[in-house]
């Protein structure tokens, strides 16, 4: 009974099942059609052997899935394509015309085999009338397709003998995999084991290797990831098959999520000798991080920072100790997990709990080189503004506040916040323009006056200024303006450009504002502060790439 269109032979090779468009689906996100089919391509790239795409038979979910199946089983030729169905006629042809046009189709069917199920869903069913009517419909999806993959749920709580003769009854009727369901997450990793092994010795089709054995894992106690393995470690050599879902989306704490199950099995092979998933290589294996922020964006649900593998933190650093370890030994705290499932790079995180070792490591990121004999200075000085964040929504120091900061301290400082009576620009016109400029610079509060010449505007007023603090002469070469579209009832804003020369480079400046000459003093404080930084930055960076930084406060 085994199928032709099973993609794996070695008996040790576990098959890939992803049943994130049809379980993960079930999470309350529920994509679109167009959306399946984008992250169904991105499955296949990431090599999942099997793609459940959908349900079509589900009522709610006909009007999507009867759509989504068959452009995901016409447009992705390489996996198996399979669609879920309820032990019902309706349900299999639904199922079975929706993977029609699939290279490699199957139809997976279910039904509930525990006492309270077939007790209180299925009208004090018995065992017998229960494996009469699974045979029934199996082989009707086989009248189909070539392989069937029968769940019985609830299996965790079903008795083990019932549960040995309903995976003989699915092979005997024409199934090519028996899926054994923890649909409630109830169990723990050694009973799962021993549930496995007992299937394995237990059912002859299964021990020789014609049925494939299969695992699905809930989430509820927190035990999926290591139940899946745990259920692959007890099925000897069976040919072994784990569902799974990108970020571990399902119903209630959802599914056992993939991306663990693979890099856990990759990363600790010694604990898991009779199994492996080789087959996900080196570089699919760099497409988890990919597939998990693409799933997380589509569902509407985004990846916590905590999440193992494909999460922020596991590529983040920034713990003052761990940091001034990992500069110091090159690999302490850093497992080259970011790198192996394909995030760019690690991230310097600068909080409260920083020390200078992180400063260092941030300021390099950003492209800074702070002069030695000022760095212990700076530092302290950039940590207390880390630790003014606690408590606050985002307590991350961000790079546009790193920038200020660095302005405020070597460059010629940065404009207050405009707030209340405080404002950073004052001006007055007497015969002539009189201004008065309130900046931060360090950890004080300056205020810079000056005046235009006869004929001359607020702006050129402010680079007279401007050439005193900087202590060195320069020209504005050119100002021009980009129009920022607003939205509907709030005032258009822009960003003003301001290019100058200093000798011979030049350094431009940009800020955005409503107000357009608050916008171009504020561009040409950029630009002057660029040229002060000159020594601090490559000097392709210091001339253009950074930005006007936030004002700090």
């Amino acid at each position: 009974m085994e199928s032709a269109s099973s993609p794996i032979t070695e008996p040790r090779q576990v098959i890939i099942f992803d049943t994130t468009l049809r379980d993960g689906d079930q999470a309350g996100g529920w994509f679109s059609a167009e959306q399946k089919l984008s992250i169904a391509h991105g499955l296949d790239e990431l090599g999942a052997d099997v793609i459940e795409a959908g349900f079509p038979g589900l009522p709610e979910r006909q009007k999507v899935d009867t759509v989504a199946i068959p452009m995901i089983a016409s447009a992705v030729r390489r996996p198996i394509i399979c669609a879920l169905s309820l032990a019902k006629q309706e349900s299999i042809e639904a199922a079975a015309r929706s993977v029609e046009h699939a290279n490699r189709p199957r139809i997976h069917v279910y039904k509930a085999s525990s006492p309270k199920h077939r007790r209180h869903v299925f009208h004090n069913q018995s065992e017998q009338e229960y494996l009469d009517d699974i045979a029934r419909h199996i082989t009707m999806a086989r009248q189909y397709v070539d392989d069937v993959e029968f769940s019985p749920e609830d299996a965790t709580n079903t008795n083990r003998d019932f549960l040995l003769r309903i995976g003989a009854v699915a092979y005997e009727a024409g199934a090519t995999t028996f899926n054994v369901p923890d649909t409630y997450g109830i169990a723990t990793p050694d009973e799962l084991r021993a549930l496995f092994a007992a299937l394995y010795r237990g059912i002859a089709p299964v021990r020789d290797g014609t049925l494939t054995l299969s695992t699905h894992n809930h989430n509820d106690y927190g035990l999926a990831t290591i139940n899946s393995l745990y259920a692959l470690l007890g099925m000897g050599n069976a040919r072994k098959q784990v569902e799974a879902t990108v970020n571990g989306m399902g119903d209630r704490a959802g599914n056992a999520p993939l991306e663990e199950v693979v890099m856990t099995a990759y990363y600790r092979k010694e604990k898991f000798p009779n199994f492996h998933m080789d087959h996900i290589d080196e570089n699919r294996r760099k497409q988890f991080a990919k597939i998990s922020k693409k799933v997380g964006e589509e569902s509407g649900q985004p990846v916590s920072r905590f999440k193992p593998f494909v999460g922020e933190g596991p590529r983040s650093v920034g713990t003052g100790s761990h940091e001034h370890a990992r500069r110091e030994m090159g690999e302490a705290y850093q497992s080259g997990i970011a790198h192996d499932v394909g995030h760019e790079s690690l991230v310097i995180e600068l909080t409260g709990s920083s020390g200078k070792a992180t400063v260092q490591s941030f300021a390099e990121s950003l492209g800074y080189r702070i002069p030695e004999d000022q760095f212990r200075d700076f530092a302290d000085h950039v940590l207390a503004f880390a630790n003014s964040k606690c408590g606050s929504n985002e307590r991350r120091v961000t790079p546009e506040e790193f920038h200020a900061l660095v302005y405020r301290y070597f460059g010629i400082g940065m404009p207050v916040d405009n707030s209340g009576e405080k404002q950073f620009l004052h001006t007055r016109k007497n015969g002539y323009w009189e201004m008065k400029l309130t900046m931060n610079v360090r950890d004080e509060e300056q205020k810079w006056t000056g005046r235009s010449a006869e004929g001359q505007g607020v702006f050129q007023g402010v680079v007279e200024i401007l050439r005193e603090k900087l202590g060195k002469d320069f020209q504005v070469v050119h100002e021009w303006q980009e129009q920022t579209d607003s939205a509907q009832g709030e005032r258009s804003s822009s960003t003003f450009c301001v290019k100058i020369r200093v000798g011979e480079k030049e350094y431009i400046g940009m800020a955005e504002h409503n107000d357009i000459s608050e916008s171009s003093i504020r561009a040409l404080l950029d630009a002057v502060n660029k040229a002060k930084l000159a020594s601090l930055l490559p000097e392709q960076q210091s001339a253009t790439s950074v930005g006007a930084p936030e004002r700090v406060e």
